[in-house]
């Protein structure tokens, strides 16, 4: 990371610019990328554990810097529609430092600065690295984030880059789905048209709107009465792609474009859609086992094949899938269990409630 960075250390003190009595006392990274860092830091005023992302306005540019803006807003809107199921949203706020770089003192760094709920716990695409998921806790996870899918589209909110790097799971339970970077809100039956997301997880309608679009001259109309656009729709074929990685390990395809990722956006397009037929994974090395152990339920072979529609017409929508018979599976039970290596405790205040406990019944 750039030295324009190197003055947030273990022990620093920054006051917030909306509240002088509240000062945030950096502990640790918890990561780094090219927007900036992520920090573990305490509030002091209300001894609160949060996770603070620091950003030099001056190194990612006014384009990304919207771009943060944006998230920051749709942020704080997805945690007024999806309560416990997003991370709480506390402050952002500018703060102008004395640059690292100029030891004279006299020139300074604009840093934007976000206040977000700490989530004590991991990624579930690092979980899946130590043990890959059975269905009964894919089904668990998947019913919270549709749960999550469910009230943030109800706001016209499409997150459009569900996948499990995107999705915590805290160590008491709680699924938490992050990231709002390149979510967009919609008006009231407007679709969108820009070309954003992660290439296995992306819907074949995200890929043929861009280029129709382009055709189109951005405008989105071309001929033949088509047009450019996609919907909410697009994060449920998102959503089936996360469940099979979750078991699987990896997502549909990336076995064969692993080195080519952008590869994969024709096969998306014009091929079959992905089906849980294991004899394609034949030869595959998942973890350390072989694909010959996965097997898939009849259950959750339906629940992916309403996600996997090609057409988004013919796409359930999260209200559907949580109401549709096949995905009984997702039906909340009054007990949870899971084997030792992935066990979540149903302790938690967001698995006590009714609506965010998981299923019991299938086996792997």
């Amino acid at each position: 990371m750039p030295g324009q960075y190197s003055q947030f250390v273990p022990g620093f003190e920054l006051r917030s610019a909306n509240d002088n009595n509240k000062i945030y006392l950096f502990h640790h990274l918890l990561g780094e990328g090219a927007f900036g860092q992520v920090w573990r830091c305490t509030d002091l005023s209300s001894e609160t554990e949060v996770a603070l992302k620091v950003v030099d306005c001056n190194a990612v540019g006014n384009e990304s810097l919207k771009g943060i803006e944006k998230e920051i807003e749709l942020t704080a809107k997805a945690r007024s529609a999806m309560g416990k199921l997003c991370p709480k949203f506390y402050e952002a706020f500018r703060v102008d430092l004395p640059d690292p770089l100029v030891p004279s003192g006299r020139s300074f760094v604009k840093y934007l600065i976000m206040s977000m709920e700490f989530i004590d716990g991991v990624p579930l695409d690092k979980l899946i690295e130590f043990s890959l998921l059975n269905e009964t806790v894919c089904a668990y996870v998947v019913y919270n984030i549709l749960l999550a899918l469910k009230d943030l589209h109800e706001k016209h909110i499409i997150h459009r880059d569900i996948k499990a790097a995107n999705i915590m799971i805290g160590k008491s339970g709680r699924v938490v789905l992050c990231d709002f970077g390149v979510s967009r809100l919609l008006e009231k039956e407007a679709q969108a048209l820009t070309f954003t997301g992660t290439p296995f997880w992306m819907a074949p309608e995200v890929i043929i709107s861009y280029s129709l679009s382009q055709k189109s001259g951005g405008s989105g109309q071309v001929p033949g009465g088509l047009r450019a656009g996609y919907d909410c729709r697009a994060d449920i074929w998102s959503l089936g792609v996360t469940a099979v990685e979750a078991c699987l390990g990896h997502p549909p395809h990336a076995d064969k474009f692993a080195r080519m990722p952008h590869m994969v956006y024709l096969t998306i397009v014009k091929d079959p859609p992905p089906t849980m037929d294991m004899a394609k994974y034949t030869g595959t090395v998942l973890r350390g086992r072989s694909a010959g152990c996965v097997r898939f339920s009849d259950t959750y072979r339906d629940f992916l094949g309403h996600c996997f529609q090609k057409c988004p017409d013919d796409r359930m929508t999260a209200s559907q899938l949580l109401k549709c018979r096949t995905a009984v599976f997702l039906t909340p039970l009054a007990v949870f269990s899971t084997p030792p290596q992935t066990r979540v405790d149903n302790r938690d205040e967001g698995v006590r409630e009714g609506r965010r406990q998981g299923p019991a019944n299938l086996q792997c």
